[in-house]
C-alpha cells in the first residue's frame, strides 16, 4: 500500500503540479482502497475485516503520499536554486 500511494500521489502531483490542493482527493482514494479490500475479504470464505487492517493499509497510503511529497519538494528546491544560480551568473 505505500507504492500505491507513492503512485497515486505522483500521478496526482505530476498532472495538476499542485499538491495542497488535492490533499482531500488523494486521501480519499488512499483510505477507499483498503476499504474495499477488506470489504471484499467479507464474502471470502476463511477471511474477516478487520479494522485495524484497514488501518495499517491506510498508514501505508499516507507514508507513501509523505515520500513522494518530500522528494517532489527537494526536487522543486533545487530546481529552482538552480535556476537562481543560473540567472545570478548572467547579470
Amino acid at each position: 500500500f505505500t507504492a500505491f500511494g507513492a503512485s497515486l500521489s505522483a500521478t496526482y502531483i505530476s498532472y495538476t503540479n499542485r499538491l495542497v490542493k488535492n490533499v482531500p482527493n488523494m486521501l480519499f482514494v488512499l483510505l477507499a482502497v483498503p476499504v474495499i479490500d477488506e470489504t471484499l475479504q467479507y464474502f471470502s470464505p476463511g477471511r474477516s475485516p478487520q479494522i485495524s487492517d484497514v488501518l495499517i493499509d491506510f498508514s501505508g497510503c499516507i507514508t507513501g503520499l509523505i515520500f513522494t511529497a518530500l522528494v517532489f519538494v527537494f526536487i522543486n528546491f533545487f530546481r529552482k536554486r538552480k535556476e537562481k544560480t543560473l540567472y545570478s551568473k548572467d547579470k
